[in-house]
């Protein structure tokens, strides 16, 4: 059992500095047009919102839940919380409250979708329909349109 928890603890280690790694080479080139030491510069000088301080991004709770599950939004938002680095290791504004990214399509208000007096399946059994062509086409041979899925074909042998 021991074992496992000090792996964990590793996996965990090796994630926060990769991410750190990769929000300081991010951070350290994303200006265009100007020096890296002024790059730098303007990313350590950077202050945070109010309700939130410039921490370790390992010193930081409330973005936990980014660093164990990342994303590309996940990652983005810790790219934007840059603050600075202290002996090379990647500082961000630390929100007082976890972070929680919601998805951009929220849940519908309206009813699923009911089939009215149309039934969804025939009242019948074991019918197959064999036709090697696209519905209202005309026949086409297997390969003819590679994007496209076949979900059944039959042969001549």
């Amino acid at each position: 059992m021991m074992t496992v928890i000090i792996s964990k603890r590793r996996a965990m280690n090796v994630i926060l500095h990769c991410t750190a790694v990769l929000l300081l080479i991010v951070t350290s080139y994303g200006a265009h047009g100007s020096s890296r030491a002024t790059r730098l510069t303007r990313q350590v000088n950077r202050g945070c919102e109010s309700g939130s301080s410039c921490v370790l991004l390992g010193q930081c709770p409330a973005l936990n839940a980014l660093l164990r599950r990342p994303t590309r939004d996940g990652l983005n938002r810790l790219r934007s919380l840059g603050c600075g680095f202290e002996k090379r290791r990647a500082k961000v504004c630390c929100p007082s409250t976890p972070e929680t990214l919601t998805s951009r399509a929220g849940p519908s208000d309206s009813p699923p979708p009911s089939a009215a007096s149309e039934a969804l399946l025939p009242s019948y059994c074991g019918h197959a329909v064999s036709r090697d062509k696209i519905h209202g086409g005309t026949p086409v041979p297997l390969g003819a349109y590679p994007w496209m899925a076949v979900l059944g074909f039959t042969t001549s042998k």
